[in-house]
């Protein structure tokens, strides 16, 4: 369940024994709309209470992140030897991660459910709902917080819960040409086939939210084709790291650059981004932030340097960027 690093466990089962009538749903069934609402709009930090994480250290939301997706909210744990990331957040759906239903941690009488799992510097909860899309909260670090992550990943997703129980689940105001609101696979009706053969017979795959599109013929490989948009925010992007280079693509100031670890703690992909800015985003704790559209491809073997997989990830920008609302 370690597929492009959405996932994962947790320890520290609370004592909230049911979400009967969660969000204000009433007699209806816990689907994840019903709990959280509309997810396009979804503020997933309103389900983070950096305080309750106090107890392992000075926790505070991060809001300076290069890149963070819409339907993520990262908070950082700043203790003596090293730093927990805790992410609430990261909608997707059961589907891509069948396992979990054999590793139940928690389950409520109105049919929602928590799974589980972990790996080396990671550990992870998800709390499903009844119509099988997964919210995730997942804590990482050192290897020798194995323990401690679990536990500060249990003690994220009580806050969840209660959050949810409380209907205390907020939503956030974007402008009318936000990219909040946009289906990525929309902009691409011919996905990532002209990027590689491989990837012309993946399927393409939306997040609930409909912010994240991906293409990934074999999720279990780490040395596989992979393609994905994703829209989110942080600071405007810049090309301060290794690598990076500003050109204009479909009439947009644009940023790409060769990365390395493609979403996973345990592996490392080499893959291309191209980022470019779009309106400010305005979400609170977040001054300064834009809203970004990201394109990131993965092609194995292409070249030692990357410049054929950043040519084709920039080939893919073309197409989104050209389809983006104007800013």
């Amino acid at each position: 369940m370690t597929n492009t690093g959405w996932r994962t466990l947790a320890g520290a089962v609370g004592a909230i024994a049911l979400l009967a009538g969660c969000s204000g749903a009433g007699e209806d069934e816990p689907t994840s709309r019903n709990v959280l609402g509309d997810l396009t709009t979804l503020d997933p930090c309103s389900l983070a209470e950096p305080d309750e994480l106090a107890e392992f250290g000075h926790a505070s939301i991060d809001a300076e992140r290069d890149f963070t997706q819409f339907d993520m909210c990262l908070v950082d744990i700043d203790i003596a030897d090293d730093d927990i990331g805790v992410t609430v957040g990261l909608l997707t759906e059961l589907d891509n991660y069948p396992e979990l239903a054999d590793n139940r941690v928690r389950e409520f009488d109105d049919g929602m459910w928590v799974g589980q799992d972990q790996g080396e510097g990671w550990c992870s909860q998800a709390l499903v709902f009844a119509d099988d899309v997964t919210l995730d909260v997942s804590a990482s670090g050192g290897d020798d917080q194995q323990q401690e992550l679990c536990t500060v990943a249990g003690t994220a997703m009580d806050t969840v819960v209660r959050k949810v129980r409380d209907d205390a689940v907020e939503q956030r105001d974007p402008a009318t040409n936000s990219l909040q609101s946009i289906d990525a696979c929309d902009l691409l009706p011919g996905g990532a086939a002209g990027l590689s053969p491989e990837l012309a017979q993946a399927e393409q795959v939306a997040s609930p939210s409909g912010q994240r599109c991906r293409w990934d013929p074999s999720p279990e490989e780490w040395d596989s084709a992979y393609a994905s948009v994703r829209f989110g925010y942080g600071p405007e992007p810049d090309t301060k790291g290794h690598g990076h280079k500003e050109t204009e693509i479909a009439g947009r100031r644009s940023v790409t650059g060769k990365v390395y670890e493609r979403g996973s703690r345990n592996h490392d992909v080499a893959f291309c981004t191209v980022e470019t800015a779009h309106i400010p985003f305005g979400g609170a704790g977040s001054p300064g932030a834009v809203e970004i559209a990201e394109v990131l491809v993965s092609l194995p073997g292409t070249d030692g340097d990357g410049e054929t997989m950043c040519a084709k990830a920039e080939q893919l920008a073309g197409d989104v960027w050209a389809e983006l609302p104007p800013a």
